[in-house]
């Protein structure tokens, strides 16, 4: 098959041109897909990481709670005490206990046992606990002075799914019991994964270590141990990151992220194939675009090929043909300056005249510029080099002066002179549980509404740039009541104002400076109580005594009592009957009995000792 000239020209152009549309319809679709699963990758990675932060804060300030009311005196009361008093402060426990349930909902029972593993005192001290708790590992660990967050286990008291919290109890510094809250796993799912709204295929969960799914968002997704499925030995494998997988006859991309105070395993999961829906309309749709589009180009192209070239070609082929034919009045060249293909061939000859010189001109202003885009190249590449590396030093430099600041024990707050929030570390965050994003650009005295009377003081300090202490600060926090020493350290730069201020809790210093002092009373008070014990004794013995001899002379078994009873004329078993129905010897064993209770000393009966004779001294 032949073909002309026009078809030879037209062909190759309409399938460049139809072979540039679908490449870029391809190319413009795997682009758009490779865009829209690196955007859902990023978008889960942030959120999988927001979210495992706000657990990790959450579970902290869930131990904090504990740690704080561990440090009630009538808990250890409670484990410690006995008599009269142990039952007060069992009693006065249980009520503690029962309201801190009410004013935190996410528990579901709060308690406190003894070392045993015993209940001593609960939230729920209406009904009385049978089991013991000597078994669980969180028991076991906080009664070795740990803090600790447990597995998922199914609770005794409610038969419901929750992990507990536990810390030590203390008391004079030994570890007396454990104080312990199970949180409801339903109540801490509805914090952080139930509200996950990721489309209509979306979902997010909660797995423990070895895989065992804690919580689903959506209860239809059959998903109870990640550690079947190749995905979820990938992601216990790694702990953090993201991965795209097959699942339930779909495409998913997941993203991971491992909690700090719990190994748990945080996992946002998102549907790419109802991600990638619109990039596949958007494609049909360019694709008949596309297709109009090539219809269209090639019409156009053939109608002005036609009009512009191939009818002027045409014409010089015929004047061609004539001059082939013998007609020598046809000229292709040199023909008559009114004859169109004649002056297409005068106008070709001046334009290539006319393009040899261009073209040499030009190859010297390229030759020009192209050594000076490489010297430019040269400098722009040392100016980024240097850019790079000083932008490198302030990032690290940067990145040190907070680490330094976040690793600090004490509240780390920077202010301007007008007491203006500008830096805020981690135990500020921890402490008062407004991240450092929020606090920065408020004002320090509405941050610690308790330091606000000394604000104007500390303002003052910053502006003549002298050092501001205060010791033993009252803290009127219901939740974290205590002291605290107040330093302010102002910026000694004469183009600086502002100021870092340092918070330390000497909470636990004060209450050990009182308990000391306490405990001098009580040494004095035992000394003056040993002394006015053994003066109270002498006489109380002897009474005692007594008492026992007037109820042994009364008695018919002793032949004397008997002997002087008939002297008398005295029936002794009538007079023993008398006295047993009007109580008498009822009240003399309780008088023994009241004498007899112990020593104020040794705690030994009174009566079995000399009077007057206590062992202890």
């Amino acid at each position: 098959m032949s073909f002309k000239l026009r078809e030879k020209f037209l062909i190759p152009v309409v399938f460049t041109i139809a072979a540039g549309i679908i490449s870029g319809f391809f190319y413009a679709d795997l682009t758009s897909t490779r865009a829209i699963e690196e955007s859902v990758r990023k978008a889960l990675s942030r959120e999988t990481r927001n979210t495992a932060k706000l657990m990790d804060n959450w579970l902290e300030e869930r131990q904090t709670d504990l740690l704080t009311w561990s440090l009630s005196p009538v808990l250890g009361e409670a484990l410690t005490e006995t008599g009269y008093y142990g039952k007060s402060a069992v009693a006065g426990a249980n009520v503690l206990l029962e309201n801190l349930e009410k004013g935190y909902a996410y528990y579901d029972f709060i308690f406190i046992a003894d070392t045993r593993g015993d209940l001593i005192a609960s939230s729920h001290n209406s009904a009385p606990k049978e089991y013991q708790v000597g078994d669980r590992v969180y028991f076991q660990a906080s009664l070795n002075n740990e803090i600790w967050i447990s597995d998922i286990i199914v609770s005794r008291e409610s038969g419901k799914k929750v992990f507990v919290i536990s810390v030590p109890l203390r008391k004079g510094g030994e570890i007396v019991g454990v104080l312990a809250g199970a949180v409801n796993v339903s109540g801490f799912s509805s914090f952080f994964i139930h509200d996950f709204e990721l489309g209509q295929e979306g979902f997010a969960y909660l797995a423990q270590e070895d895989g065992l799914v804690v919580s689903v968002s959506d209860p239809s997704i059959p998903l109870t141990w990640i550690g079947i499925h190749e995905f979820g030995q990938t992601i216990l494998a790694t702990g953090k990151g993201s991965i795209v997988f097959d699942y339930i006859q779909r495409q998913w991309l997941s993203a991971y992220e491992t909690l700090e105070n719990k190994k748990w395993i945080f996992v946002v999961t998102q549907s790419l194939d109802e991600a990638f829906l619109a990039a596949q309309k958007i494609g049909w749709y360019t694709g008949v675009i596309g297709l109009v589009s090539l219809v269209l180009i090639g019409v156009v192209v053939v109608y002005f090929f036609r009009k512009l070239v191939y009818e002027r070609f045409d014409r010089m082929l015929d004047a061609i043909g004539k001059v082939e034919r013998g007609d020598l009045d046809v000229r292709i060249t040199g023909g008559d300056e009114n004859d169109e293909i004649g002056a297409l061939s005068k106008a070709f000859n001046r334009m290539a005249d006319r393009l040899k010189t261009t073209l040499s001109s030009l190859h010297g202003e390229i030759q020009v510029r192209k050594k000076i885009e490489a010297s430019l190249a040269r400098h722009r590449d040392t100016l980024e080099v240097s850019v790079a590396q000083r932008t490198s030093e302030l990032v690290s430099l940067q990145n040190y002066l907070e680490d330094v600041i976040n690793s600090m024990p004490s509240i780390i707050v920077g202010v301007t002179h007008e007491m203006e929030i500008t830096q805020w570390n981690l135990k500020a965050d921890a402490i008062t549980g407004i991240s450092g994003k929020r606090a920065r650009g408020s004002l320090f005295q509405d941050r610690f509404p308790h330091l606000k009377w000394m604000a104007k003081e500390m303002a003052d300090a910053v502006g003549d740039k002298k050092v501001f202490f205060k010791a033993r600060v009252a803290r009127p926090d219901d939740k974290r009541p205590g002291y605290e020493d107040i330093t302010l350290y102002p910026l000694m730069a004469k183009d600086m104002k502002g100021a870092v201020i340092r918070i330390d809790d000497v909470t636990e210093q004060a209450a050990l400076e009182a308990s000391m002092i306490q405990t001098e009373k009580m040494f004095s008070l035992g000394g003056l109580a040993a002394g006015m014990a053994h003066e109270i004794n002498n006489p109380l013995a002897g009474i005692i005594q007594n008492l026992q001899v007037m109820k042994n002379r009364i008695s018919p078994e002793l032949p004397k009592n008997r002997e002087t009873a008939e002297e008398l004329g005295l029936d002794l078993n009538l007079f023993e009957n008398y006295m047993e129905k009007r109580g008498m010897f009822r009240l003399m064993d309780s008088a023994v009995m009241a004498g007899g209770r112990g020593c104020f000393n040794c705690g030994q009966h009174a009566f079995v000792q000399p009077p007057g004779v206590c062992p202890s001294v």
